[in-house]
């Protein structure tokens, strides 16, 4: 499978993510709407795709690219949590952590860059570094909006090919402006 170039997809999502808030999409289906776009844009087969009428809703995450219609082979799995609840952001990572994908996103929302900082720090401490099963190279991109500043900052974790994997740090990415409808 050809490798996906984690940068390029965060900005590719966050220009997406842009272009469908200013067209009018509220949040979570402009989330949903810039990763079918992408997929299709990767070749990947997305789900739910209601674009093809596909009609397999939601299964354990919500987004998921398959590398193909056979549904076997996950390539992305995604969670999205507009609430601005740090529990809910942490639970929906959490499911991220067990998928068998190569690459894991995670796009949220918070009231502040410190709330923020809370909650990447938590993933790290409480999740990444107690987690015993990692595989080799898997990747974890997170996106954190927060509409006051109207930045969306970005976070890149690969997993090395290493045995001690500890301390577990993400590496901030630029920050990527964007606006919201």
């Amino acid at each position: 499978m050809e490798q996906i170039d984690h940068l390029r997809l965060l900005t590719d999502f966050v220009q997406g993510f842009v272009a469908a808030t200013k067209s009018g999409k509220k949040p979570t289906p402009a989330v949903k709407s810039t990763l079918l776009q992408l997929a299709v844009k990767e070749h990947f087969y997305p789900v739910p795709n209601p674009a093809k009428g596909v009609e397999e809703p939601e299964f354990l995450f919500d987004f998921v690219w398959y590398k193909n219609s056979d549904l076997n082979d996950m390539v992305l799995v995604a969670e999205s949590e507009r609430d601005r609840n740090v529990r809910q952001v942490l639970l929906d990572f959490s499911k991220l952590m067990h998928s068998k994908a190569p690459i894991k996103l995670l796009v949220f929302w918070v009231h502040s860059k410190a709330q923020r900082n809370g909650v990447v720090q938590k993933i790290e401490e409480c999740y990444m570094n107690k987690f015993s099963q990692h595989v080799a190279r898997e990747k974890y991109l997170l996106v954190g909006f927060f509409d006051r500043d109207q930045i969306a900052d970005c976070y890149f974790y690969e997993v090395p090919d290493v045995a001690n994997l500890t301390p577990i740090r993400f590496a901030r990415l630029d920050s990527l402006p964007y606006l919201t409808a």
